[in-house]
């Protein structure tokens, strides 16, 4: 992912020939460039994701006062609004941006409100996954979790999610199979402290990363965990992303201890982590 001061560069399609950005968010593709706007710029879009095919955009809409709602996006029909969550008592869940299964048919993310007391300002924050059949179904957490937060990261074609959610001795990466909680181990068969991120196309190798003590980039692969280490003299290591077929994956590293430079790596069995380097005029903590 690229930053800078007016656009970000967020998902790309599993051919390449498709990418989305924000600034306001935009599709580029074919192998002639060219950019189409998925809407207004005054509705505040955020991109979350886009599918394997490039032809399905997730994310959210700034659509009124204190209002975020998740949409789904195609050439075809534009904005798909799933809506309002209302099925938790304490009044209505907004949903934040929505990532997307490759097949553009599941979103998942975050349901949050926000209540104002004479005694300060109380979040909540749950998962949720969404389809057009089965509407939104909120995640639970693991039933010995400490606390009842979770944030879903991605979603495979089969509606299984991954991301992070209360577990009972920490945030726990965790995986959600027909809407029960499961949580992701660590290499000691521990509960692994930390987040899932992104999934491969067949849902069977995850990225993310395990607190050991300090974040590493991981993987699982069929639940199997694996920690892909750090670049030379970094002390932590995060993941971001994952190719379509499981092959790579892609995050950043600290390069070096007690400073803020950090390196944007990739990883796959073959090659172990491999520095990126650096934009030139970009800063090092970038």
């Amino acid at each position: 992912m690229l930053r800078t001061n007016t656009n970000m560069l967020l998902a790309v399609s599993l051919t390449g020939t498709m990418i989305v950005a924000n600034s306001a968010p935009t599709i580029a593709g074919d192998s002639v460039p060219r950019f189409e706007f998925l809407g207004d710029s005054s509705d505040n879009p955020f991109v979350g994701g886009i599918s394997a095919d490039g032809s399905v955009v997730s994310g959210s809409l700034d659509t009124g006062p204190n209002r975020l709602e998740a949409f789904r996006w195609t050439s075809a029909g534009g904005f798909e609004l799933p809506g309002i969550y209302t099925g938790i008592i304490g009044g209505e869940l907004k949903p934040g941006p929505a990532r997307i299964s490759p097949n553009g048919e599941w979103l998942a993310g975050v349901l949050f409100s926000r209540e104002f007391t004479v005694r300060g300002q109380i979040l909540t924050v749950r998962a949720y996954r969404w389809s057009a059949a089965t509407g939104f179904e909120v995640l639970p957490v693991h039933p010995l979790a400490f606390g009842l937060e979770a944030d879903a990261r991605a979603v495979t074609n089969d509606g299984v999610v991954y991301g992070t959610a209360d577990g009972p001795t920490g945030r726990a990466a965790t995986q959600w199979v027909d809407g029960v909680p499961y949580l992701l181990t660590d290499p000691f068969g521990d509960p692994a402290i930390g987040q899932a991120v992104a999934v491969s196309d067949n849902g069977r190798h995850v990225a993310g990363s395990i607190r050991n003590p300090r974040p590493m980039a991981a993987r699982w692969v069929d639940d199997v965990p694996e920690l892909l280490g750090v670049l030379p003299g970094g002390t932590w290591s995060v993941s971001h992303g994952i190719s379509g077929n499981g092959r790579y994956i892609v995050g950043d590293s600290s390069v070096m201890e007690g400073s803020v430079d950090r390196q944007a790596f990739r990883w796959s069995a073959d090659d172990g982590i491999v520095g990126l380097g650096y934009l030139p005029g970009f800063r090092r903590d970038t």
